[in-house]
Parts: structure tokens; sequence; C-alpha cells
């Protein structure tokens, strides 16, 4: 496969977007739950293609907003449907280079994490 072939598309995140999932990730923390990357997406009406990859290229915007704002990390309110209920593993993956975040991006230190967050999130 060649380079070309294995590259993602270039996406990019819908005007608005970042906003709307902000205040969805307000309502979700006041009433202390989760939801999907898919269900989000479907919330929003986020149209495809690529709809879950803009999704997730609007939570990382937020979350390193959070991150530089000393804050708790409002985009661990997302989480995989088909994995275990935490984030993907790309969002623990950006944490990393954001200096965020310092473990597996799955498994126990991947859980332990996002509970620890969710708790923050919830105290706030």
């Amino acid at each position: 496969m060649s380079r070309e072939e294995n590259r993602e598309p270039e996406v990019l995140v819908p005007p608005g977007l970042v906003d709307a999932i902000d205040d969805a990730l307000r309502g979700l923390a006041l009433r202390r739950e989760t939801t999907t990357y898919l269900a989000l997406a479907q919330a929003l009406a986020v149209p495809p293609p690529h709809h879950l990859r803009k999704v997730m290229l609007a939570l990382e915007l937020l979350a390193t907003r959070d991150v530089l704002a000393h804050a708790p990390i409002r985009a661990a309110l997302v989480v995989s449907r088909t994995r275990e209920p935490i984030p993907a593993p790309g969002f623990f993956a950006h944490l990393l280079k954001l200096g965020a975040y310092a473990g597996a991006e799955e498994g126990q230190p991947a859980r332990r994490w996002h509970e620890a967050e969710l708790a923050r999130i919830y105290a706030r």
C-alpha cells in the first residue's frame, strides 16, 4: 500500500461544531452523564462523510483548550460505543502529546485516568 493510499483524508471541522460540542459537554457535565462519539454526532446532526472524525477533531480542540486553561478535560465525557466505555485511544494519544496524560492508550491506566477525570469534571 502506498503512502497516498494509507493516508487519512483531510477532514475539516464544520463551522460552529466546536461551539455546539462545547455546549453539549456543558450539559453532560451538569447531568453527570457521558455519551458516545456516534450519539454526539447524531444529536448535533454532523454531516457525513467522516462525521465521527469531525467530532473527534473538535473534541481534540476542546481538550487542548481545557488543558491550556488547567481545567478538567470535558472531552472525556465522550466515550467509545464499541470498546470499553472510555474515550478512544486517539483521545489518550492527543493528551500524551499535550503532556496531560502519561500512560497507555487503553486498559487499566486509561480506565483509572478516565474515572479520575470524570470525578474532576463532575465536581466542578
